[in-house]
């Protein structure tokens, strides 16, 4: 059994949604009248993310995501997601502008 199968897990948040998860998980946990947390407003563009993986070789991303594949299958993300532009040749190498 993998690591992550072995905690009893009560909550999982994800990244995408950690507002409204923080949110629920202080209200479960009888604090969220005693914590606040600040607006997270950051957000990475998906064209940010193929900019900066675009100078990765596409035999490292592969293995990456070989790597980590039971995370994406577990967590509901698609395999390789937003960064497959880049493997099926779809997406420039030079982004020099």
């Amino acid at each position: 059994m993998c690591h992550p199968c072995l905690v009893n897990y009560d909550f999982i948040g994800r990244l995408e949604t950690l507002e409204e998860d923080t949110a629920l998980l202080l209200k479960l946990a009888g604090l969220d009248e005693r914590i606040i947390i600040p607006k997270i407003n950051q957000h990475t563009d998906p064209h940010e993310v193929l900019d900066y993986f675009s100078q990765v070789p596409p035999e490292y991303i592969i293995r990456i995501g070989e790597q980590y594949l039971n995370d994406f299958l577990m967590f509901g993300y698609e395999y390789l997601g937003s960064v497959k532009p880049l493997l099926n040749g779809t997406w420039p190498t030079n982004t020099a502008n």
